[in-house]
């Protein structure tokens, strides 16, 4: 599913077959490249790289706790 279904909801009505109820709270990073277009693109909307850093620190810890 591309980022931009994920995480719009009137999009992910398109998709009968999604099985979210909201949106996504996690992108799987395929490759090197898509994990850096996705960071730059969250640079953009204000995340700082402390911010993106400590997001995914959080998400590693909340998938282990």
């Amino acid at each position: 599913m591309a980022a931009d279904v994920a995480l719009n909801r009137d999009l992910m009505a398109s998709y009968p077959f999604c099985r979210l109820t909201g949106p996504a709270n996690v992108l799987v990073m395929p490759a090197f490249h898509s994990a850096s277009i996705g960071t730059k693109m969250l640079q953009e909307l204000g995340a700082t790289d402390s911010d993106i850093v400590n997001m995914a620190a959080i998400a590693g810890y909340n998938v282990r706790g």
